[in-house]
């Protein structure tokens, strides 16, 4: 995916759509595991807010391309 991408845009946004991808699937892992503790709560969260703040910036740069 990143070698598609990267040619138009450069490294940036293909980081962010890799990245943005890797703590998605993250987050959905962690949101399927039971019996999170606070620690599990917080990696939870941030993996999801992460990737789809990585995803609006690869969006943007796709757009703007």
């Amino acid at each position: 995916m990143l070698g598609i991408v990267s040619p138009w845009l450069g490294w940036a946004p293909a980081g962010a759509l890799a990245i943005g991808v890797f703590l998605l699937l993250a987050g959905i892992r962690h949101l399927a595991k039971r019996g999170k503790g606070a620690k599990e709560w917080f990696a939870t969260a941030t993996d999801l807010a992460f990737s789809v703040a990585l995803l609006v910036i690869f969006g943007f740069a796709l757009a703007s391309a």
